[in-house]
């Protein structure tokens, strides 16, 4: 038994060797790769590409019901076999290409996207946690949207539908035992259905959405936030997410959301869904278009003001490439509150709480220095920016009674074009840091158990843009105090993530 054990604790040993010598590896190969190109990150909202879709109104577009920029050109991407010898294999948006020619003519005759990608995520906590180990999460997914003006006249309208699929164990749940979940993928193996939308344009400020919708596309959310894999910030930096059944990518549920934004400058939207605690059930494949028990509305409120170059916007007819009407540097900040009437749990009692759950929340995103001071559209998610240092800070509040973590401060920076010659490469730094409830708290001294603080996690990572539909990120992350205990081992977290679009 003894030897056994010993000869089990040297391939831990081993396997753990090997997993850091892939990672670090990986990371300083690809240092000093040449490729140059545009990051395609399907597992974030889709960026917005006005030339392709330019049916709404100039201000009150929406990311994540638009498809993804396509490369013109009639080729294969990287089957076709002229790509290899002229290098522009680098700069191919999708692994599959423009099939031939086939999506823009789908794109520019009927307003068809068909778009689909892969992504995958090797992670281990070599040192710390609960116990050490590794787990492996993939995902697929894919999205069909229809710009309904190009396909049958109906001015301003849109429809979108995606799905996804994942697969995997969470290293989190399995081995950390933390609460910010340290994967973009959870495990819980199930495939679902995730948007099916149809959004419309009144007039030219006015945007209104419903169907089955990811609350985060368009509460507390942005695409430059999954700059991180930390779910804890990917999606939405505030803690909505513990508080109540408030959806991040994939889980959506039924509702609408009224978007008025009469100026570049400022915006202001409100939605309604319909909420349920087994909202992310694997086994309900997001097909389950009931009311369970324990349903509710939930509301959302959001104010938004944008300022310096980020102020952008089309023209008056709604075509053409976005303009911005000054230089230099921009921001946006976003306050925004929500209340939920489903089934929720008194943390105090563990009865069944009777009234709202709640919580308020305030982003700010800046820039904070730009390596040139001209404004552009394209960033590598989607801020609107280019080569530069952008920041962004956020700061939750979600009711005690209800909420596991009803404090929380997340804050990073992002530089895109770091190293000289990797001018779409994208350096992140990420600190979080959330304080568990006193009402949850005070039951679990009153149940003599381990009784839970805080939890801080800092992330560093490095997105190489390989092509420019796939990417390679090494992560690092440190977790303090994992699941708010004393007495679980800070944790090291190294993982190692891709992601290709098809």
């Amino acid at each position: 038994m003894a030897a056994a054990y010993g000869q089990n604790r040297t391939e831990s040993r081993h396997q753990k060797a090997l997993f850091f010598a892939i990672w670090l590896v990986a990371s300083v190969t690809l240092l000093n790769s040449p490729v140059s190109a545009q990051v395609a990150p399907w597992i974030a909202p889709t960026l917005f590409e006005p030339s392709v879709w330019d049916s709404s109104g100039p201000y009150a577009d929406s990311p994540w019901y638009h498809a993804p920029p396509q490369a013109p050109g009639d080729d294969w991407g990287l089957f076709s076999p002229n790509v290899w010898g002229d290098g522009s294999w680098k700069e191919q948006s999708t692994l599959t290409g423009n099939w031939g020619g086939a999506r823009s003519t789908l794109f520019s005759r009927y307003g068809v996207a068909l778009v689909a990608g892969y992504g995958g995520q090797i992670s281990g906590n070599p040192v710390g946690g609960k116990q050490q180990g590794e787990t492996y999460i993939q995902r697929v997914g894919a999205g069909l949207f229809i710009d309904l003006n190009r396909m049958m006249g109906w001015r301003g309208g849109y429809f979108v539908a995606s799905m996804n699929a994942n697969w995997g164990d969470s290293l989190s749940t399995d081995y950390v035992g933390n609460f910010f979940q340290v994967q973009y993928a959870q495990g819980n193996p199930s495939a679902r259905l995730v948007d099916l939308a149809l959004v419309q344009s009144l007039g030219r400020f006015v945007e209104v959405a419903l169907g089955r919708l990811v609350m985060a596309n368009d509460f507390g959310g942005g695409a430059a936030f999954c700059a991180s894999v930390n779910q804890a910030v990917c999606s939405t930096p505030i803690n909505a997410t513990s508080a109540v059944s408030f959806g991040t990518f994939p889980y959506a549920t039924w509702g609408g959301r009224v978007k008025v934004k009469p100026s570049a400058s400022w915006y202001l939207q409100a939605g309604v869904y319909a909420t349920y605690p087994t909202f992310r059930d694997p086994d309900d494949h997001g097909v389950n278009f009931g009311l369970p028990d324990g349903s509710g509305p939930m509301l959302l409120v959001e104010a938004g003001w944008i300022h310096g170059a980020w102020r952008l916007f089309k023209d008056v007819e709604g075509s053409g490439p976005p303009e911005a009407d000054v230089s230099g540097y921009g921001g946006k900040i976003k306050f925004g509150g929500y209340a939920s009437w489903e089934a929720l749990t008194d943390l105090r009692t563990q009865q069944p709480y009777n009234g709202a759950g709640w919580g308020l929340y305030v982003i700010f995103e800046q820039d904070l220095y730009l390596e040139d001071n001209t404004p552009t559209y394209d960033g590598a998610f989607g801020l609107g920016r280019g080569q530069g240092l952008d920041g962004f800070l956020s700061i939750s509040y979600a009711s005690e009674e209800t909420s596991p973590m009803p404090w929380m401060v997340s804050g990073g920076l992002i530089y895109q074009g770091l190293l000289p010659g990797r001018d779409n490469d994208v350096t992140t730094f990420v600190a979080v840091w959330g304080r568990f409830s006193d009402d949850l708290r005070a039951y679990q001294q009153a149940m003599n158990q381990a009784v839970k603080d805080y939890e801080v996690v800092l992330e560093m990572n490095y997105r190489f843009n390989v092509t420019g539909g796939f990417f390679l990120q090494p992560d690092i992350q440190g977790v303090i105090r994992p699941g708010g205990l004393s007495g679980v081992p800070d944790a090291l977290v190294l993982s190692l993530n891709f992601g290709f679009a098809l």
